[in-house]
């Protein structure tokens, strides 16, 4: 079992469009809350909302809006927050930028991957999210659950 104490930590979650990376990251910080802590969602999508509160996918802005979550990420980070990640990362690559800032800095991680499926917002083909499933690399110090209360059993909020 992971313990993320009170001092700063991160959570990294990935997996495939669908798999429940978002409702996981809400759940957790739900968790945090009630124990008095708070994290700083850090999230592609989260750049895909238009002022109205409406959630627009657009594929061709997928670099501008991993870049600003990147941004949020390490403004976080460097501010002494602790953070939680929802992205795909579906090569190691994309989430080793963020694993080699937490290193160098000396915040302690976690990496969850979700294999739930539910409705993705994408929009994305059934063909696409099985061609995602077949190319995840798996990374050696993650956490795959494929439910929200297992990873509650892998991840514990402790008092110090």
């Amino acid at each position: 079992m992971k313990k993320l104490i009170s001092k700063q930590s991160a959570i990294i979650i990935r997996g495939v469009s669908g798999s429940g990376k978002t409702t996981l990251a809400k759940s957790i910080m739900k968790k945090f809350q009630e124990h008095g802590k708070s994290l700083i969602h850090c999230e592609a999508d989260l750049f895909r909302i238009n002022d109205n509160g409406e959630y627009h996918f657009d594929p061709s802005t997928k670099v501008e809006c991993h870049n600003s979550c990147f941004k949020r990420f390490k403004d976080a980070v460097d501010n002494g927050l602790s953070v939680i990640v929802a992205n795909c990362f579906i090569e190691k690559k994309d989430m080793l930028r963020y694993i080699d800032y937490l290193k160098n800095r000396g915040v302690e991680y976690v990496v969850i991957r979700t294999e739930n499926t539910y409705q993705n917002i994408h929009g994305l083909s059934d063909e696409t999210i099985l061609n995602m499933k077949k190319n995840i690399e798996p990374f050696e110090e993650e956490i795959v659950v494929s439910e929200f209360n297992k990873a509650f059993d892998e991840i514990e909020v402790i008092e110090r």
